[in-house]
């Protein structure tokens, strides 16, 4: 393997592992942590994935004729879950349900 990840991405992802992800804990709280994926790399994806209680994806799936907003727990750590993607409905006063 050449490099695990430039520098840009080593300063990122130690500044969440040590101080972002941590918080959570301190704070007795859950936290959201968006990351778009395709912009580091794989490293750091596996690198947050595992560092973190859960992974949940959310995609636009544009293969059929009308656009889906879709959503799955990718991995709940110590929990039983359901891994299948579910299309999110958005309804009146911008509501978002599982359909």
């Amino acid at each position: 393997m050449l490099g695990r990840f430039n520098d840009n991405e080593k300063s990122w992802t130690e500044f969440l592992l040590t101080r972002v992800i941590p918080r959570g804990f301190y704070l007795k709280s859950t936290l959201i942590i968006g990351i778009m994926k395709g912009i580091h790399s794989e490293w750091v994806y596996r690198l947050m994935e595992g560092a973190v209680d859960g992974v949940v994806d959310l995609k636009l799936d544009e293969s059929e004729e009308e656009n889906r907003n879709i959503i799955r727990l990718k991995r709940m750590r110590n929990e039983g879950f359901d891994s299948r993607w579910h299309k999110l409905q958005l309804g009146k006063s911008s509501q978002v349900t599982l359909e």
